[in-house]
């Protein structure tokens, strides 16, 4: 016993200690900010640490989450399945951390040492409870009850669970390369949303910053936030993956639910984590980024939702004195969710809803109170986050902003500088509306696409197939009413979702979409599993899956990859800086196959350029969104994304000597205009209209700081610029006239706005736009 006492302690205090040597490593080593440019080994011992971060992450959440279940219902969960406690305390601590990260970067404590007091604690707690964890996830049961999977593969079963395990272990190993820890994102990340996070990390807080939309969309990401401070840059994609991977346990532990003892969990497993791996989307999704990235919030979202689903099928299933262990993570989980993306409310919500009015009206009052309960959790948190943003910034959230805007604080909105920006959001959103997906064809196809039928086809359809057949014939049952209930009621929910809203933005609303990838492989087996006619178990239950997974496998590679060799590229860049013979510089650097990417991948070579000349975290305004800067501490800023001043009148309608005094107090005094990128892909910004940048006046007020002869760097006329001469000026003349942007800018409208609200005494407040 002593023995035993003895080896329990060395490894609690080697699991504590492993924390701590993360920490220092992250903090003495750092890659990020001292070693970007640097291959070789101390990447690759990097990237181990960001590896093994990922396990402590699970911890850190899990361990609170399992207090609060043990305090709220502790027995029913000491009678919980081992791998099902490790979820359920998973998804009961992300609401704590998320509602407490969430008051915490409000008031200004985001930094390493509140980062560390905060985790501790919870890895110890963590340990203490690590050997009877794992001493019950190893007991005799549990993999007994793992290899009644293979039963119908007879005296093959250990051969076939061994195959099996080695696929699962391969295709997570592949997505943790290709998306846990090679340095991506894409176009949106490259140009707001890292700005944001790196904004949050430099100033502590998460009030209303620069970046101004990300404070509606990206506050609640108190685990990316987090996992920064004790990691570095790269983080939330690390964070991503966790949570990816506990959703992958969760949608295995459903689709037991309606396939036990067979391969189908396993099915599931594999392609929800394997269809990860590469996502470009059908063409113009591709052209557009794709979906899937791991830095942005959208997976998290899909992680939660999924969780959320196989969290409110089991409360349903269990015994009466159960349910509110189901309930209260389930509770948890939805908290989470829409405090990191509150669109989510409205498909949880509904989901609730109809849940609820379905138990009360079939006489199932438990069922129906706590579908009621979880309903009213998630509009308690939409309000509570509605009415956030309202007093933060005078608005209750951007994305709707044509029901909003009659409501909206426009005094606080110009005291923060965000007014110009959210006029210009008003518009393109007032013409997005217009131009919406029409009620046809074209929106069941755009509704096919975001179910991932186009990847996930064999299964779905092979199933539909299989169960009409089955319904022909009378010998049709389904395996499971509640659960099949839960996924009819949240594939509705999702299509009203759709036509109320993904018709509007549908290339945003696809990325936003993946939420569905789980939904969509649980009814596809739920399909195959409704005959009840006799069959071989092995052709029902082993083959037969088997084969749905290689169709499905070659369906993706012939969609998606092969036919380009992209997801060839992907991987061996991947593999070459998990190994370290990649620099985070050259891996940023090198986007070959990745989805919508450019040449220079998130560096462009005029913005290093210039990046060298002003230092870190010095602004530098682009007057083009593809001017990427993923070099440390590099603050390239974009129209729209970036709120300047609220004097923005005065610098777009004043005199060019207002619009100097401007931005010099906002403290914007370098410039970057590309010959290239104009010619390219365009000139997109606004400053170009100003008295100060037009082509006419730009001369006699700004020079070339640095030039490497395609890109200039701009800043005030001094002893240190060289004058613009006629050739530049030009070209530069050029740009502005073929700008799309400058084209359909509402120039006149956004002026008379202005000159009727600089007529109207303080406090502002909403009136009628003219679009």
């Amino acid at each position: 016993m002593r023995a035993v006492s003895l080896k329990t302690s060395a490894a609690v205090l080697a699991f504590i200690g492993g924390y701590g040597a993360l920490i220092v490593w992250f903090k003495w080593a750092d890659v990020y900010g001292a070693h970007f440019g640097t291959a070789g080994p101390l990447v690759l011992i990097n990237n181990a640490f960001r590896a093994l971060f990922i396990v402590y992450l699970f911890f850190i959440v899990q361990a609170p989450g399992e207090l609060l279940l043990r305090l709220s219902a502790r027995r029913a969960y000491d009678d919980t399945p081992p791998l099902d406690r490790l979820l359920l305390g998973f998804f009961a601590g992300t609401g704590l951390w998320h509602v407490a990260l969430l008051a915490l970067g409000l008031a200004g404590f985001y930094s390493v040492p509140v980062a560390i007091m905060l985790t501790v604690p919870a890895i110890a707690l963590a340990a203490l409870r690590l050997p009877m964890t794992f001493g019950s996830l190893a007991a005799p049961h549990v993999r007994e009850r793992l290899m009644g999977s293979f039963i119908s593969f007879g005296r093959w079963r250990m051969v076939a669970f061994c195959a099996v395990a080695v696929l699962t272990l391969a295709v997570a190993t592949e997505l943790l390369a290709v998306k846990g820890l090679y340095p991506g994102g894409g176009h949106d990340y490259y140009t707001h949303y890292f700005s944001y996070y790196k904004a949050v990390i430099r100033t502590g807080a998460l009030g209303p910053n620069d970046v101004w939309y990300h404070f509606y969309y990206s506050k609640g990401a108190g685990l990316f936030f987090l996992a920064m401070l004790i990691t570095d840059p790269l983080a939330p994609q690390l964070v991503t993956f966790c949570f990816i991977g506990v959703a992958a346990l969760a949608l295995f532990r459903l689709i037991e639910r309606i396939a036990p003892a067979t391969l189908w969990p396993w099915v599931g497993l594999i392609l929800f984590l394997g269809l990860y791996i590469y996502t470009p989307g059908p063409q113009l999704n591709r052209n557009n980024g794709g979906w899937g990235d791991f830095e942005k919030l959208h997976e998290l979202n899909t992680a939660l939702t999924t969780g959320i689903l196989w969290l409110t099928i089991a409360m349903i299933e269990a015994r009466t004195q159960a349910r509110r262990l189901w309930a209260v993570a389930a509770a948890s989980a939805v908290t989470a969710a829409i405090l990191i993306n509150i669109t989510i409310a409205a498909h949880l919500g509904a989901i609730f809803v109809a849940l609820a009015a379905w138990h009360l009206i079939t006489r199932q009052w438990h069922n129906g109170m706590l579908s009621f309960a979880l309903a009213v959790v998630a509009g308690v948190v939409l309000f509570a986050h509605l009415t956030l943003n309202y007093l933060a910034t005078g608005l209750p959230n951007d994305q709707g902003m044509l029901l909003f805007w009659p409501f909206a604080d426009v005094e606080k909105l110009h005291q923060w500088g965000a007014l110009p920006d959210m006029l210009i959001i008003h518009h393109g959103t007032t013409g997005l509306v217009a131009n919406a997906v029409p009620l046809t064809l074209t929106t069941l196809k755009l509704l096919a696409r975001c179910l991932r039928l186009d990847l996930l086809y064999p299964l779905a359809a092979g199933g539909a197939v299989i169960a009409m057949l089955a319904v022909a014939r009378r010998q049709a049952a389904l395996p499971g009413k509640a659960t099949a209930l839960n996924l009819l009621i949240a594939t509705f929910a999702f299509i009203l979702l759709l036509l109320a809203f993904g018709r509007v933005q549908p290339i945003s609303f696809y990325r936003y979409s993946s939420l569905t990838l789980a939904l969509t492989i649980s009814a596809g087996v739920l399909l195959w599993r409704v005959p009840t006619w006799p069959a071989r178990a092995s052709l029902r239950d082993g083959y037969g899956p088997a084969a749905v997974l290689f169709a499905c496998a070659v369906t993706a590679a012939l969609t998606y990859s092969l036919r380009s060799g992209a997801l060839v590229a992907v991987h061996g860049e991947a593999w070459r800086f998990a190994t370290g013979v990649y620099s985070i510089d050259t891996a940023y650097s090198r986007q070959d196959g990745w989805p919508g990417r450019l040449p220079w991948g998130g560096i462009y070579s005029g913005a290093r350029g210039a990046y060298a000349i002003v230092g870190p975290n010095t602004p530098i305004h682009s007057l083009h969104v593809h001017s990427y800067c993923m070099l440390p501490n590099c603050r390239m800023e974009h129209h729209v994304s970036i709120a300047m001043t609220p004097d923005w009148d005065r610098m777009m309608f004043g005199s060019p000597e207002d619009a100097r005094e401007v931005l010099r107090a906002s403290g914007r005094n370098y410039f970057l205009f590309s010959r290239e990128l104009a010619r390219d892909l365009g000139l997109e910004d606004v400053l170009p209209m100003s008295n100060l940048f037009a082509p006419d006046n730009v001369a006699r007020y700004l020079g070339i700081r640095w030039t490497d002869g395609n890109t200039v760097l701009l800043t005030w006329l001094g002893p240190d610029t060289i004058p613009l001469d006629e050739a530049w000026l030009k070209d530069y003349r050029a740009a502005v006239a073929a700008s799309r942007t400058v084209q359909h800018f509402p120039l006149a409208a956004m002026k008379s706005i202005y000159q009727e609200l600089r007529a109207t005494p303080h406090p502002w407040r909403s009136f009628k736009l003219p679009w």
